[in-house]
């Protein structure tokens, strides 16, 4: 270390800008703050400021805060799909260490990690958490998780009038987004009503499904309903 050096570590010592530790004799911390640089510092005692270090005292460097980043490999998914979270925060002296958390995987080394999981429809936040002797950071993303529905019902005004107009409604429920394909057999219609204009006697007993799925279906769900069609009383 020259003067030049000398004098500006000195000035930032002063200043309460340096966190010194004692790497050889005291293991006494001289000063404790947020640290910029790293240098090393020989047996310098002068006005207290280095203190009982007797021999060596490294400046501890921690990297920027803003430095921590997680990525993310695709933000929105379907349920089950494998998706890949990375996490780094480089350039401190002695290394960072960092720790992604997902679920109940956890995965934690030097500098950077990452893990490959399947998103949970349960959990929706992945977490990264950076540690150093000089500073702690943490970040974290929300996950949209899409899912498909796990329930069909088929709703109708029964028993139907013969005569009358009659409509099964069919409906799915608890998948998202709530955005779902239908279609009935055997009829082929791909609405979410099936209308019949006008109900008779033959319509009695028929019976009609309703099949339902929606981005991340992995197979329809269905329901089946009978029909219910009786006469109308005459005056």
């Amino acid at each position: 270390m020259d003067h030049t050096q000398y004098f500006e570590w000195y000035r930032r010592c002063k200043s309460g800008r340096t966190f010194l530790k004692d790497t050889e004799q005291s293991g006494r911390l001289a000063s404790r703050i947020t640290p910029r640089k790293v240098v090393k510092i020989p047996q310098l005692v002068h006005e207290g400021c280095v203190g009982g270090i007797n021999d060596i005292a490294d400046v501890v460097d921690s990297p920027e805060r803003d430095d921590l980043t997680l990525n993310v490999s695709r933000g929105k998914v379907c349920v089950d799909t494998p998706i890949k979270f990375r996490c780094s925060w480089k350039g401190g002296d002695p290394p960072a260490s960092v720790t992604l958390k997902y679920e109940k995987y956890s995965n934690t080394s030097k500098e950077e990690v990452e893990i490959n999981v399947k998103s949970s429809k349960f959990h929706q936040t992945v977490k990264c958490l950076g540690i150093h002797i000089a500073a702690n950071v943490s970040r974290e993303k929300n996950l949209t998780i899409y899912y498909p529905p796990d329930m069909v019902e088929i709703k109708a005004d029964e028993p139907f009038l013969e005569g009358d107009k009659g409509i099964l409604h069919c409906k799915a429920r608890n998948g998202y987004p709530e955005k779902y394909s239908y279609r009935w057999d055997p009829s082929k219609k791909t609405s979410q009503n099936l209308t019949f204009p006008q109900l008779n006697r033959t319509h009695n007993n028929e019976v009609y499904t309703c099949y339902v799925s929606n981005k991340c279906s992995k197979r329809e769900l269905h329901k089946t309903h009978w029909i219910n069609v009786e006469c109308k009383l005459k005056a």
